[in-house]
This record gives C-alpha cells, structure tokens and sequence, in this order.
C-alpha cells in the first residue's frame, strides 16, 4: 500500500526544513520498500545527505535525519511498507540513505553494519517526481561508501552511487519476498526405520545466524557478528547417531572404520561407548568417533552431516532463534547432566564429566543426586519440531570447517545454504561441533543452540557425537 500524504506530512515535520509535505514546491517523494520479513528487521532509519565541498555525504546542515518503527500495517508508532516522504528542491545535490535494520542492534556509530541493509541514491529533484529506494536482502551486511563517487549495495552487487530509481515502483508491498520460495515444509516424506533412526522435517526460511548476546566468551562460542542466513528444507534424526545404530551398520556395510573403543576404568578411553561385545551401551550415543568417520558413517546411511547453518535453524527453533533448544525462558535447568547450579561463564575450567545418557532420555548422571525442585527446573531438551539433545548429552560434528564469522567463509553475499568447505577453509582452524554436552556445567545449556567448538585436530573425544541429516526429496 501506498501510504498517505497525511503520513508524508508528519514525517516531514519530523525531518525539518528538508522535507516538505505540500506538493507545490520542487520535490522527490521518495518511497522506500524492503523484502524482509518484519521479524528480520524492523527499523528504519532515513537521512538526506549532501556533499560537504570535500566529495563526503553528510548528513544536511539542517537535521534531515529520521528514525522509524516499520511493519506491515500502520500502527502507534508504527509505519506500514513502504514508508514515503517528500526531500524539497535545494541549491546542492541532495541524496537519500536509506538502512534497514534489526531492533538493538545498533553500536556507537549507528546500526550495526553486518546486520544492516543500506542504499545510498541520489535525488532528482526537478517538479514533483516519485522515486524509489528498494532494500533487498541480498544486500544484508554490505555497507555504502557515504562520498559523492561512493558504492552502494544494489540487489546484492556493489554499484556506484546513482540515481533513485523514478516511476510507480512496486504495485503492491514486497515484504517478506525475500527467498519466500525457501519458507516451506518438505516435499518428501520422512524415512522409515528403528526408533533411533527416526527423523523430521525442518522446514527453510531465513534467520540470522549467531547472536549478538554470545560474544566475547573465545572460540567455544564466538557467535558474533550476526548475518543473514537462509537454508533449505531438509530432515534432521531425532537423535544422536547410536552405538546400537552403528551396530546394525556394521551388519549390512563393510569397509567403515571403527570408533574408539571403550577401555579399563581410569583410562583415557575409559567414557567411550562403544564395545564391539558389550551392548549395554548401545542406546547411547556414539562417540569418540572422528569429524571423518561420522561423515563415513552417515554417508553409509545414506545420509550427511548437517551444515552449521542448518544445524543452528533447527537447534534455536527456526525463526524463533531461541539460545537454548527448549525455548528462551526461565528457570533453566542449570546442568545437563547433574543438578548443581553454575555461572553463565565459570573463571576457571568447568569440571570434566564425561558422562552421556541414553539418547532422549532426561535422567541425570548415577552419582549426581537431583532433588525434586532441581528437576521441577529442568527445562526439556526437545526442539519445537521434536529433535532431543541438542543441548546436551553429545556435542555434535557439523560437516562445516570451523571459520570465524568474520572469515570470508561468512561473507556478506553468500547465497543460501552456506557451507565452510573443509577443502577450502583457512587451514588454522578444524572442524566445526556444535552444542553442549555431558562434559561441562550449564551454561553450554543455557547458550546450546549458539555454542561453536573449533576442534583443531578432528579428533574423537568422549564428549562428541553426531546426528545425521539429508536433503529434501
């Protein structure tokens, strides 16, 4: 919808001597559209700029700055897409800057640039001429260049400066057109098989991956900066890979490599789950297994290690990008596999656990005792869409090679369903696990669905497992 001259006015007011509502005198009226959904990003910040003599665009002497609330209909405080405004006829150029962005995530110097979409256009200011200003997706996290012979970000490529686009523009709002082909269920059907080969449909859509309130806390989380992610449906197990899983493997595959196996009490194997005799084991989750060989073993099942980007979707519940699996509320459930209550990030090293549990299964650790208002705290470890043990038990392998968010891995621009080729990532860093897990207090809970663990040798250990995913069809 178009909105109001009425609207116009008020915005006008707002900007000051730059921005007039009445029709009469020279004027852009400047319509700017976005094909974001709301929840992505739902303000908006406008500024009419000119030229300062040295070639900068800054922001004009008289104020022309504005700040706005957006959705999808006009409400208290809210503007309805597209939002509309009318930049008088000047001496100088005048030219608009346009930034969409998430709600809080701004710093000292304005919106937080790898999370904004900005365009920069310069206006045509000749009678009274409607001009457009599209803010696409495809440009999230690539900023102008705020000088008259600049670059800006124009569906997903960086451009000179030029001018606003003139004519009607879109006949109808574009939000939430942004990869709107991705937002959707599977078209296949789920596979059938033992209850530990169950597995669900996660559905696509977009999200931003990382999260701005995990940061500082070094490369077992590392969940700055945020950036636009979207992932294509796909089926994820239920449950972390078994060792009775990998049994039943065995029986109709031959070639694969074996897990470590479990040794003598007391030493360094001694928490591994596997037992080429012993099946007592076999309902837990298969660990001490190498980034390589669970790649191998899902590959034998006909299926692949999840992405990280996937991996994350449906760990934070898709489009709710929650911190832990079982929802961002409280009381939490402080400790996975005890009852003792921990700080959100220890001083020292947390103590060495090393204990799973049956996949699904909330009971706690034999030895850890859990008295009824522990366990009344106990928050779930089940995804909206019915995955267990996302955050704890296992922390999982990804088939991703662990990259920082500032590596070009991650750079602004990538298409969706990115992936850190092993085969092409910086070589300092290993593979990527994602989640917590029965080898650390709490607080791996309490950020599980963001925790990122760089395991520089791709090596087994107690405290890591795998699930295996695939795609849609």
């Amino acid at each position: 919808m178009r909105v109001p001259v009425a609207l116009i006015a008020g915005l006008a007011a707002t900007l000051g001597a730059c921005v007039e509502p009445a029709p009469a005198r020279p004027q852009a009226i400047v319509v700017v559209h976005a094909d974001l959904p709301v929840r992505l990003a739902d303000r908006l910040l406008l500024e009419v700029l000119a030229d300062d003599g040295t070639g900068a665009l800054v922001a004009c002497a008289d104020g022309c700055v504005l700040e706005r609330v957006v959705g999808e209909e006009d409400g208290p405080g809210v503007v309805a897409w597209p939002v509309s405004f009318g930049v008088t006829g000047a001496a100088s150029p005048r030219y608009v800057r346009a930034v969409l962005y998430p709600r809080g995530r701004t710093g000292p110097d304005g919106p937080l640039p790898e999370v904004a979409i900005e365009h920069v256009a310069r206006l045509v200011v000749d009678g009274v001429v409607e001009q457009h200003v599209v803010l696409g997706g495809e440009c999230a996290g690539i900023p102008s260049t705020r000088r008259v012979d600049g670059t800006t970000c124009d569906a997903g490529r960086v451009v000179p400066i030029g001018d606003a686009a003139p004519g009607r523009g879109p006949d109808a709002p574009i939000t939430g057109t942004f990869r709107a082909s991705y937002d959707r269920g599977c078209a296949g059907a789920p596979r059938e098989g033992a209850p530990d080969e169950a597995e669900v449909c996660i559905r696509g859509g977009t999200y931003l991956m990382g999260d701005d309130r995990v940061i500082g806390l070094g490369r077992w989380w590392d969940g700055a900066p945020e950036h636009l992610v979207t992932v294509s449906p796909f089926f994820l197990d239920t449950h972390e890979y078994t060792v009775g899983r990998l049994r039943r493997l065995l029986e109709r595959t031959s070639g694969l490599a074996l897990p470590v196996a479990r040794g003598a009490p007391g030493s360094a194997t001694e928490h591994c789950n596997w037992d080429p005799a012993d099946r007592a084991l076999d309902a837990h989750p298969l660990n001490c297994v190498t980034w390589s060989l669970a790649n191998a073993i899902c590959e034998a099942e006909g299926r692949r290690l999840a992405t990280e980007a996937e991996w994350e979707w449906a760990a934070g519940n898709r489009e709710h990008e929650h911190l832990q699996p079982g929802g961002d509320r409280e009381p939490i459930f402080r400790r996975d596999l005890g009852c003792a209550g921990s700080s959100r990030v220890p001083p020292d090293p947390p103590p060495d656990i090393r204990c799973t549990r049956p996949v699904g299964s909330p009971r706690a650790c034999p030895g850890l005792a859990c008295d009824e208002a522990d366990l009344a705290q106990w928050v779930p470890d089940r995804t909206l869409d019915g995955v267990l043990d996302m955050a704890g038990n296992a922390s999982e392998w990804v088939r991703d090679a662990y990259q920082l968010y500032t590596d070009p891995c991650w750079a602004p621009g990538h298409g969706p369903d990115p992936f850190c080729d092993p085969l092409l990532a910086d070589p300092i860093h290993g593979a990527s696990a994602r989640g917590g897990d029965g080898a650390r207090d709490g607080y791996y809970w309490e950020l599980a669905a963001r925790r990122r663990v760089d395991s520089a040798s791709r090596a087994a250990s107690a405290s890591r497992g795998f699930r295996c995913a695939r795609d849609d069809g």
